[in-house]
């Protein structure tokens, strides 16, 4: 990725202590739920990931990459943003079974080691054409045969409401070509309980893009009080399905969905 780039991430990261949802009740309240959901996807592969060797690529603060040495794995997260990065060691830098450094070209190049998972949570969204068919060859030269790639995604036709976010629009069936296009095959798709998150997306869609005004309207400029509490509302709302039932939102309605792909045996 260009310097542009990190230069926007490690902003975002300096005005709200991560990369991830820029509206605080948002990001409070989704992340604990996509944590949740990627390790009950972990928990039902075949066998313990005690002693796996596992890639967060896009790692941010290191919330990921800490959940999962806490089940014996040996971390690696790497992210653009060296302001995240500063901070995933704070936090995180102590445990003998992760470590963090900054992402470049250089560290697919000078890594010998192969991942048995690579992780990556809406981090390839953000990426364009080029970008993303460059991340998933290095992806593919530092898998073997049998790896897993586990990927959460916007999916198109979902908008996103957040503030100075701006995802390339995928569908379902274009993320599964890209992956194809590099030997990975699906295992599954599945979502995760994100009822909040589809209902404020389907009404970040209803607002035509000229609006200036409205809860939803201008999505870049600061948030009106409005729109603050209609999100708050939703938030409350959606709550017992979402933090409480942790009922899944179906995959065909959900925003975001998660694959889980495998490297071929056989190759």
């Amino acid at each position: 990725m260009d310097n542009s780039k990190a230069k926007n991430w490690n902003e975002r990261a300096l005005s709200q202590g991560h990369t991830g949802w820029g509206n605080s009740s948002i990001y409070n309240y989704d992340q604990p739920s996509r944590i949740h959901s990627i390790l009950k996807i972990i928990d039902s592969l075949p066998f313990p990931i005690n002693g796996f060797s596992i890639l967060d690529f896009g790692c941010g603060t290191g919330d990921f990459s800490s959940a999962l040495a806490k089940l014996g794995a040996k971390v690696t997260g790497i992210d653009i943003s060296d302001v995240v990065i500063g901070k995933a060691q704070q936090v995180y830098g102590n445990k003998d079974n992760i470590t963090f450094e900054i992402s470049s070209d250089s560290f697919f190049i000078k890594n010998p080691e192969m991942f048995d998972i690579v992780m990556s949570i809406t981090v390839m969204q953000h990426l364009d054409d080029f970008e993303l068919k460059k991340t998933l060859g290095q992806i593919y030269e530092v898998t073997s045969p049998g790896s897993y790639l586990l990927v959460l995604e916007m999916v198109r036709g979902a908008k996103n409401f957040d503030d100075n976010t701006s995802p390339i629009p995928r569908g379902h069936d274009d993320w599964l070509r890209e992956f194809g296009n590099f030997g990975f095959e699906l295992i599954k798709t599945s979502s995760y309980p994100q009822w909040a998150i589809t209902i404020l997306s389907n009404l970040a869609r209803s607002v035509r893009p000229k609006q200036k005004s409205g809860a939803f309207g201008n999505l870049r400029a600061k948030p009106s009080t409005l729109r603050k509490i209609v999100t708050r509302v939703v938030l409350m709302t959606c709550f017992p399905l979402d933090r409480v039932l942790k009922k899944s939102t179906p995959v065909a309605l959900a925003p975001y969905n998660i694959f889980l792909l495998r490297r071929p045996l056989g190759e």
